[in-house]
């Protein structure tokens, strides 16, 4: 009555407390179940692709959804990767386009042999960002310290298929003070975690190019055929160019 007294727009009083998780997710969400809120972005074409084919580097978004991607990151504790992501894409996972955190996020990947290059990018800016590679046990020792003394910090969890036992590999990341996830791709990983209920929510971007039979499915074909349930559109989706951002928050 105070706010609306002194001229504010208020709306409620409300009694259902799911609004309230939805001011702040990551903090209920790390109350409630005392592990890391953990969020896929993927850019998606027109017939649901992520990728031209296998293995081949496609770039989907333009500028502005670009941008509106690193101001989430800015947001995040953790970005992840798959190992297949890192390779191929070369990423640096860093945050740009005038954006800056106090605490800049970790960069995680999984790697589950322990094939990323140390000439990759995101080692070449080790100095910008902590950069995490998960491994089995079966990788030596030899190339563990190798990685190590290039700058990485390397986590050794048990394999599980299809490469890394994801629940183990969040466990690590809260244990470290990595509350907030931010999972980049690629597709399988993305299908992985959300197969395992291990994701909260879902930002897809929607670009218009048509990549054809050979690209490589994301998540929209599933979620919109019920293959995957428990989804629902958060909000409006939001225009950036002519790309469009569509959340789905998973209702528990």
């Amino acid at each position: 009555q105070r706010l609306a007294k002194a001229g504010m727009e208020v709306a409620g009083p409300s009694d259902d407390p799911r609004l309230s998780t939805k001011v702040d997710p990551v903090y209920f969400h790390t109350i409630q179940h005392s592990g890391s809120y953990v969020v896929v972005k993927l850019a998606e074409s027109r017939d649901y692709g992520i990728a031209a084919r296998p293995g081949e580097r496609t770039f989907l978004t333009g500028r502005a959804a670009t941008r509106e991607v690193h101001r989430l990151r800015m947001g995040f504790d953790g970005i992840l990767i798959g190992g297949l992501t890192a390779r191929v894409d070369d990423p640096r996972l860093t945050l740009r386009e005038g954006f800056q955190a106090r605490v800049p996020p970790t960069r995680i990947v999984l790697d589950p042999g322990a094939e990323l290059s140390t000439d990759a990018r995101l080692f070449q800016t080790i100095d910008e960002a902590p950069l995490i590679i998960v491994v089995t046990p079966t990788v030596p020792r030899e190339r563990v310290r190798f990685l190590e003394e290039a700058g990485a910090k390397v986590e050794v969890v048990p394999a599980s298929p299809p490469g890394l036992d994801l629940q183990e590999t969040l466990t690590r990341c809260w244990s470290i003070g990595l509350r907030s996830i931010f999972c980049e791709g690629g597709g399988r990983l993305a299908r992985a975690l959300v197969d395992a209920d291990l994701v909260q929510r879902l930002y897809l971007l929607r670009t218009p190019h048509v990549l054809g039979p050979q690209c490589v499915p994301g998540l929209s074909n599933v979620l919109e055929e019920g293959r995957i349930s428990d989804w629902s559109v958060v909000g409006e989706p939001r225009q950036f160019g002519n790309d469009v951002l569509v959340t789905y928050d998973r209702e528990e």
